[in-house]
């Protein structure tokens, strides 16, 4: 059903450039006082066709390829209960390495391992061929977030977002963070109590190093909301040469404590390779709580989580 979903989506999306090319023609037609043959008015009219479709095409193409080949297990009669566990230890961080795969994570106070899930394959990644890709969860949904602007989500369960994540073109430098560690701590820290006031229960910030040399920077925060329900917010960020990344994760306390590292999970997967990516946007975005925010590329990641967690948006008293 979301299959075809999707292709009536992209039939539209053909169709409703076709409507503007005949509109475009008509205009031609409409506004020259001469005369224009049948056979000559067709021929020029199937070239503008032609190109608008192209064009329709190529601008649906990504997506189409996304849904095929990163979603493919939702498209299919395979029951979620049919895809293969993670393990009770996925995203779970470690002194020592253990038994299976990890990834190592080094920082001041040491290295620490973090367990990759056992169900991952070699296609277990969102990828902009040539640009980037990081690994997604598998048998997780992929869609739009409407909590703000320029936003997408992977969730697990309908309804209930767990990965949110944006991608813009990187104008801070690489060492955006770690040049001001503490002060980004600070300043992230000063954010998250001006959003959660006395509901805050805990704040942490770690900065982490992969073994490329790249940097991890993530954020952890636990809160409860009005109705007094325990939740967690994480976001971890990237810097690579040409890209920068936000990933955010929320999610209620109760249930797999291992999922509050997804999104420094998800962030240390990230690889870049210098190519243009499909995701754009035009001018800047007009994210919510920015007044209280020094990172305006970046989305504000606790008034994004207060809105999850109370069904309303946060506003400054």
């Amino acid at each position: 059903m979301k299959k075809k979903r999707m292709a009536m989506l992209v039939s539209l999306l053909v169709l409703s450039l076709l409507l503007c090319a005949c509109s475009s023609m008509r205009m031609v037609v409409n506004e020259s006082n001469r005369e224009i043959p049948v056979e000559a008015a067709m021929k020029e009219m199937a070239e503008m066709l032609e190109e608008k479709e192209e064009e329709a095409l190529a601008e649906a193409d990504w997506y189409a390829e996304a849904l095929e080949s990163w979603l493919t297990e939702e498209f299919t009669d395979i029951g979620r209960e049919e895809i293969p566990d993670k393990g009770e230890d996925a995203y779970r961080l470690f002194d020592e390495p253990g038994e299976g795969e990890y990834i190592a994570l080094s920082s001041e106070g040491g290295t620490r391992y973090m367990r990759r899930p056992e169900n991952r394959t070699d296609t277990s990644y969102l990828e902009s061929e040539g640009a980037f890709r990081f690994e997604i969860p598998v048998g997780w949904i992929w869609g739009y977030c409407e909590l703000d602007e320029r936003l997408d989500s992977f969730w697990e369960e309908e309804d209930i977002p767990c990965l949110i994540w944006a991608i813009e073109d990187n104008d801070m430098g690489e060492n955006a963070f770690s040049e001001d560690w503490e002060g980004v701590c600070a300043s992230v820290e000063n954010t998250a109590e001006t959003v959660f006031g006395e509901n805050l229960a805990e704040f942490t910030a770690d900065q982490y190093f992969l073994e490329d040399g790249g940097g991890v920077y993530h954020f952890r925060c636990a809160f409860h909301d009005e109705r007094g329900y325990l939740w967690v917010v994480s976001a971890a960020y990237r810097f690579g040469e040409r890209y920068m990344l936000e990933f955010i994760g929320i999610k209620k306390g109760e249930g797999d404590a291992n999922m509050e590292n997804l999104a420094l999970y998800t962030a240390a997967t990230y690889e870049e390779y210098g190519g243009d990516r499909y995701l754009e946007y035009e001018g800047e975005g007009n994210y919510k709580g920015m007044e209280i925010w020094d990172y305006k590329k970046f989305h504000n990641p606790f008034v994004i989580a207060y809105a999850q967690a109370n069904g309303k948006d946060w506003t400054e008293e």
